[in-house]
């Protein structure tokens, strides 16, 4: 199976050809703010490294959600128009089932935390469970000091973003992970029956808040 996968739900952008459970070509970066520049300067430095052609995949995979608000909807968009423009499925990852994914198996509770904006942090738990790894919580939007007060050392925790808050607590197993359109590829392929968009026309990004401009 050939996959394009789409990363742009924080200040991480970055797309990935996977082919049969293999990442063959990656291209990505932190670039706050650059997501709509960047995004198609990437997939053509990717398509010149791997030769892949639009006709040959099997779908796009993009981070769905949540995350940067700007950043999932050019996301979203660029993925968007590639597949409507070739009848190429979509293909949208849970963006943190993503995070969690990547650092394989763990036994027990699994806990991650994106940064959204300001004090504010997505949080939800996994577990891994028959080989498959399963949600045990919604997704909370929590601001730090709740976080903190609720913190528990014994429970694997991984975050990203939010660093100046999340050193504030110097606790060496709260480890930090990074988003990649490596993994939004491997869970697609490996989800890709029961993931598939249905209705990829009125597929939006997984915003879980709203954002509030003050």
């Amino acid at each position: 199976m050939k996959i394009l996968a789409i990363e742009t739900a924080t200040e991480i952008c970055g797309i990935g050809y996977i082919s049969d459970g293999e990442c063959i070509g990656l291209v990505e970066v932190k670039t706050p703010r650059a997501h709509a520049e960047k995004l198609p300067l990437f997939y053509d430095k990717l398509i010149e490294e791997t030769g892949v052609k639009l006709k040959d995949l099997d779908g796009i995979a993009v981070s769905i959600g949540p995350g940067s608000f700007t950043g999932l909807r050019i996301g979203l968009s660029y993925c968007k128009g590639l597949a409507f423009s070739h009848g190429i499925p979509i293909i949208p990852v849970p963006t943190l089932e993503a995070l969690v994914f990547a650092k394989g198996k763990i036994e027990g509770a699994i806990r991650i935390l994106l940064h959204s904006h300001r004090e504010t942090f997505f949080q939800q738990d996994f577990i891994w469970k028959n080989e498959q790894l399963q949600n045990i919580s919604e997704i909370d939007v929590l601001e730090w000091d709740e976080i903190k007060c609720n913190f528990n050392q014994e429970q694997a925790t991984y975050f990203f973003g939010g660093e100046p808050l999340v050193n504030s607590l110097n606790v060496p197993e709260l480890k930090k992970i990074q988003p990649s359109a490596h993994w939004i590829g491997i869970l697609a392929e490996k989800n890709f029956t029961e993931w598939i968009s249905d209705n990829p026309y009125k597929l939006i990004p997984d915003y879980i808040s709203p954002f509030l401009i003050k």
